[in-house]
């Protein structure tokens, strides 16, 4: 062991905030399951995405998104979250417009 601690996940969320984002990309619904207070810090980030002029939280997966949810989500996409990730991934190598930004944890 090294002493080191990782950052929690609510020092990751606080971190996101900081940047200002204006997209929340949430993908799938087994999230609750594994983490049990994910709702409120995806609650916390969308809430500073809706802050944006243009501020979007997309949710993706094949079926809706928990009721919980539904009050910070803007659009959900109905289909398969690894799919739409590859498509994304592949169509953003080719067509990514200038100015973007991109930042992954």
């Amino acid at each position: 062991m090294t002493g080191i601690s990782e950052p929690s996940l609510e020092e990751h969320v606080k971190k996101v905030i900081q940047l200002e984002p204006d997209m929340l990309v949430i993908l799938g619904n087994t999230l609750p399951q594994l983490v049990s207070n994910i709702q409120p810090l995806l609650a916390a980030v969308a809430a500073k995405v809706h802050q944006e002029h243009y501020g979007l939280v997309v949710y993706v997966n094949k079926t809706p998104p928990p009721a919980a949810y539904t009050a910070f989500i803007d659009i959900h996409i109905c289909g398969e979250p690894d799919e739409w990730c590859k498509r994304v991934i592949t169509d953003g190598r080719t067509l990514k417009p200038q100015g973007w930004r991109l930042w992954c944890s």
